[in-house]
């Protein structure tokens, strides 16, 4: 197998950290060494640096956090740049890969990072014949130029792939097959209820069926199968640790929502395609509802931008898109759907019994 890097990036992640889990992951530990000397009382800090294409070869294979480490380089008190990560990744004299996942989550301190790791990418296609290496990102956008935040010319350096959202079958497979591995069963009920609300989300698929097989261990059942109210507890869990984690810098937005703004999710949670269009929602509210008329106006509003839930697509009038996709399948969770219009599970008396 090829060397490899996969590292997960986070909000708070910063390029040098960035940097050194790449480095890591590859079996290279970046050293910071400081030499002190006095002068007159004052103290100086000498910064020497080894030149990236000469790093130090260890004599034996050591591990720094878990990681089998067998070069060192030394770069003082230095932080690492996207220049010197350019050329360190250039010295490799073979075929290796980089994998940087749930790359859409850097923002706030590390949203300047996009814009350098489009810089890097850049430098090393324009300089292939210099390097053996692949990198991958993944992440949550509609294209490459959302995910790197309207990078210049980034398209001309990449090759976009789409992954479409899993189907109900892929769903059905993977949890009868997951469920047979720890020995659990999960009613019907729940399993059609998991297709339903997570949208083909992987994330959402494994979080909930998770927390519900854990909800179903911590009544202590002998029988291991997940109920509905398993379900239930699980949905919870899985909403709370989503906005604690991917969704955190909804949560305060969402926990504002008014009677009418939660009355108009529902509608939109019913609405069966990813490009939202508000006059078919509109279309929706029944008569006697109290987003008739103005009312649905304001609320929608508040949505769109008073809590940044939605967006117009920047061509198409009157459509619109989730902020982030992943919202979808956890609003779909928390606030379910209208209760006149909500869908019919597909329930088989059979499949009731443990």
């Amino acid at each position: 197998m090829k060397k490899h890097a996969f590292v997960t990036c986070s909000s708070t992640t910063t390029f040098d950290d960035l940097a050194r889990r790449i480095l890591r992951e590859l079996g290279i530990d970046v050293f910071i060494r400081e030499r002190t000397s006095e002068v007159e009382g004052e103290i100086s800090v000498e910064t020497g640096f080894t030149p990236l294409w000469k790093f130090v070869k260890l004599e034996g294979a050591t591990k720094v956090r878990g990681k089998k480490i067998t070069h060192r380089i030394e770069l003082g008190s230095r932080k690492i740049t996207k220049d010197t990560l350019f050329e360190i990744l250039c010295s490799f004299g073979s075929p290796y890969y980089i994998l940087l996942d749930e790359f859409d989550r850097l923002s706030g301190v590390s949203y300047k990072i996009r814009e350098e790791i489009g810089d890097l990418l850049k430098d090393l296609s324009d300089n292939n014949s210099s390097h053996e290496c692949k990198v991958i990102v993944c992440g949550v956008a509609s294209s490459a130029k959302e995910l790197f935040k309207g990078h210049p010319s980034i398209l001309r350096q990449i090759r976009e792939i789409f992954i479409s959202p899993l189907k109900k079958k892929d769903i059905l497979n993977f949890l009868e097959e997951r469920a047979k591995l720890i020995k659990y069963t999960f009613d019907r009920d729940v399993i059609d209820t998991i297709c339903l609300e997570t949208d083909g989300f992987p994330y959402a698929v494994h979080l909930v069926g998770l927390e519900s097989c854990r909800a179903c261990r911590k009544r202590e059942s002998n029988d291991r199968y997940v109920t509905y109210a398993d379900l239930e507890q699980g949905r919870f869990n899985s909403i709370k640790y989503a906005y604690h984690d991917y969704l955190e810098k909804y949560k305060d937005k969402i926990d504002t929502f008014n009677i009418s703004e939660t009355k108009l999710i529902e509608y939109i949670n019913f609405y069966r395609y990813k490009l939202i269009n508000k006059d078919d929602i509109k279309a929706q509210i029944e008569t006697n509802d109290l987003l008739k008329d103005s009312q649905f106006d304001i609320s929608w509003d508040g949505i769109v931008n008073r809590c940044n839930i939605l967006y117009e697509h920047p061509s198409r009038k009157n459509r619109y898109i989730f902020t982030d996709p992943l919202l979808r399948p956890f609003l779909r969770m928390q606030f379910g759907y209208p209760p006149k219009k909500r869908p019919k599970l597909n329930t088989d008396p059979k499949q009731h019994e443990p």
